[in-house]
C-alpha cells in the first residue's frame, strides 16, 4: 500500500495540475481517480504527509512583497531543479530533530487555553508525522511528558480550516493546573522521533526568574496555596529551608498544600524540572546552589585530618564528597581530636577547610547524623563522643563546683551588704527615737517650771511637743538646745526683776 501511494502521488503531480499542491489538494485529486475509497479522510491526510518528504518531493512558500503568501504547497523536486545541496538525500533529515525546542506564545484570546490546543505551523505538520512511528500515524496521536515519568496522550486533529493542531482534554487542565495565561510562553522539546515523545514546559519551568517575579506579584495579592503549582511549592519549600532534603519530605510539603496531588507527581516533577538536581540517592536541592559539581582536595586516604593547602583539587558531584566524609568518618575523628565538644557549624567549617569545599554548600547537606550512637548531645547544643563522658562529666561537675562557688561569693557580698544597710537604718531608727523622747523631757521640764496646769496649758504643750519633733530633723538636737537655754535664763531674769 505504501508504494501504490506514493506512485499515486508522483502521477498526480505528473499531470497538468498546478505547481504546488497542499496535501488537501493532492487527496481531492486522488480521491477523484477512485483512489482513498475506503480510507477517512484523516488517514489519508496522514498517508499523504509521510510521503511528502525530500529528496522526491519538495516544500515551498511562494511569496509577493506586500501581498503576503500566494501559495504553499509540494512539488517534485525536479519541477523546481533543486540542487543536491538543497534536497535532503534521506528522509530522516525530514525527521524532528532530538531536543530541537518548539517555542509557542499563547494567543491573547487564550482560544488555545479554552480548547486545550497547541497549534502546528506550515512544515512543523509534515515534520511531526514524519517524524511518528507506524502505530501513532495510525493512531493519530502523540505522547506528551509533563513530568519525568507522567505523559499524556494527545491527539493530531485538523480543523475545518486546514489548521492542524494537538489537542487533549488533558492539555486544558495542564494550562489551568500550571496558570498559563494568554500572552505566556510554552516549550515543546523533542526527546525522540520514531516513535515522537516530546516534552512540555512551562515559562517558570524554563526561567526561574519567572518565580520570582510571581513571587512579588503574590506578596501584593496573596493566593491559597491550593492554587499554586506543584513547582512553586517545591521551589518555596527550598527556598524556606535552604537545605538539601529528601524527596518524601519535599512530597510531604507538597500534599499539606495540595492533599490532592500523588507522591508521584512530586517526584516526577522534582525530576523533569531543569533547575531542581539530584544529590544521591532520593535526595534533592536547588541547581542555583551549585551542587552537581563542587571542588574539593583529593587527600590520601587515612591521612591526617588537617589543613593542607599543597593538596591538588578535583570536581565531583556532591554526593562524592559526602560518601567521603562518611565512610572515613571525619566528624568522629574531628570530635575525637577536639579538647572541647563542637557545634555543627563549627564541624562543618573544619571539614569545609580540610576539603577546600565551599561551607555554604557543606551546610545545605545533612552529612552530619545527630542520631549517630557515636555522638552525644550536651544541653548547650555542642555534640562530643559518648565514649569521652566521663571526661564530659568531669568538665560538668568542675563547671559546677566553679558555678557553685561564684553563687556562694556572691550571696556572701549580698548578705554582707544587707546588713550593712540594716544596721545602719536600725541606728537611724534608735536616733530619732532618743531624739524624740529628749524633746518630751524638754517639753515636760519646761511646763512643769511654769506651772502649767489647766487643760488648755496641756493641750498647747503636747501641740509644742509635736512642733519639736517635727522640727528637730530640720534645726538639729543640738540648736533645739540652745533655744530653750535662752529661755531659761531669759525666764530667770524676769523672776529676778520682780524680787527686786
Amino acid at each position: 500500500m505504501t508504494d501504490e501511494i506514493l506512485n499515486e502521488i508522483k502521477s498526480v503531480f505528473n499531470r497538468d495540475y498546478d505547481l504546488l499542491l497542499s496535501p488537501q489538494e493532492i487527496y481531492n485529486r486522488m480521491k477523484h481517480k477512485g483512489f482513498f475509497k475506503a480510507v477517512e479522510y484523516k488517514k489519508a491526510i496522514v498517508d499523504i504527509r509521510v510521503h511528502l518528504v525530500p529528496p522526491m518531493f519538495y516544500h515551498r512558500v511562494i511569496t509577493a512583497k506586500g501581498e503576503g503568501v500566494i501559495k504553499d504547497g509540494w512539488a517534485l523536486a525536479r519541477r523546481f531543479h533543486v540542487t543536491e545541496k538543497e534536497s535532503p538525500q534521506d528522509d530522516t533529515a525530514f525527521h524532528l530533530q532530538i531536543g530541537k525546542e518548539l517555542l509557542r506564545t499563547i494567543s491573547a484570546s487564550g482560544t488555545e487555553i479554552e480548547n486545550g490546543t497547541i497549534p502546528l505551523r506550515g512544515q512543523e505538520v509534515d515534520s511531526f508525522f514524519a517524524s511518528m512511528d507506524e502505530e501513532q500515524r495510525n493512531r493519530q496521536n502523540i505522547d506528551i511528558y509533563y513530568s519525568a515519568n507522567e505523559s499524556a496522550t494527545c491527539n493530531i486533529v485538523e480543523d475545518e480550516l486546514n489548521h492542524w493542531h494537538i489537542k487533549s482534554a488533558w492539555l486544558r487542565d495542564w494550562y489551568k493546573e500550571n496558570k498559563i495565561e494568554p500572552s505566556d510562553i510554552i516549550w515543546l522539546a523533542i526527546a525522540s522521533v520514531a516513535p515522537l515523545k516530546i516534552n512540555i514546559y512551562t515559562k517558570w519551568e524554563r526561567d526561574p526568574d519567572a518565580y520570582r517575579r510571581y513571587k512579588l506579584q503574590q506578596e501584593e495579592k496573596p493566593l491559597p496555596s491550593v492554587d499554586l503549582p506543584i513547582s512553586y511549592i517545591i521551589w518555596d519549600f527550598f527556598e524556606r529551608t535552604q537545605k538539601i532534603a529528601h524527596r518524601r519530605d519535599i512530597a510531604k510539603e507538597v500534599l499539606a498544600k495540595r492533599p490532592k496531588v500523588s507522591e508521584q507527581s512530586v517526584y516526577s516533577r522534582l525530576s523533569a524540572n531543569p533547575y531542581f538536581v539530584q544529590i544521591g540517592e532520593g535526595k534533592w536541592g536547588l541547581k542555583e546552589w551549585g551542587l552537581e559539581k563542587v571542588t574539593r582536595a583529593v587527600r590520601p586516604v587515612g591521612s591526617p585530618l588537617e589543613e593542607n593547602a599543597n593538596l591538588p583539587t578535583e570536581t565531583v558531584p556532591l554526593d562524592y564528597i559526602l560518601v567521603t566524609i562518611a565512610s572515613e568518618n571525619f566528624v568522629y575523628s574531628i570530635l575525637r581530636n577536639s579538647k572541647e565538644p563542637l557545634t555543627v557549624d563549627e564541624i562543618t567549617e573544619r571539614i569545609a577547610k580540610i576539603l577546600y569545599v565551599d561551607k555554604k554548600i557543606l551546610a545545605r547537606t545533612t552529612f552530619f547524623d545527630a542520631s549517630d550512637a557515636r555522638f552525644i548531645r550536651l544541653q548547650d547544643g555542642t555534640f562530643t563522643l559518648r565514649e569521652n563522658l566521663e571526661d564530659v562529666i568531669h568538665q560538668l561537675a568542675e563547671r559546677e563546683r566553679e558555678t557553685k562557688t561564684s553563687l556562694e561569693r556572691e550571696i556572701y557580698s549580698l548578705k554582707s551588704e544587707m546588713e550593712f544597710v540594716m544596721s545602719r537604718h536600725e541606728k537611724q531608727v534608735a536616733q530619732i527615737k532618743q531624739e524624740r523622747d529628749i524633746l518630751q523631757n524638754l517639753a515636760e521640764e519646761w511646763i512643769e517650771r511654769h506651772e502649767v496646769t489647766n487643760n488648755l496649758w496641756e493641750k498647747r504643750s503636747q501641740l509644742l511637743s509635736e512642733f519639736f519633733t517635727g522640727i528637730i530633723p530640720h534645726i538639729g538636737q543640738n540648736k533645739l538646745k540652745e533655744i530653750f537655754e535662752q529661755l531659761r535664763q531669759k525666764s530667770e531674769m524676769g523672776g529676778a526683776n520682780e524680787s527686786i
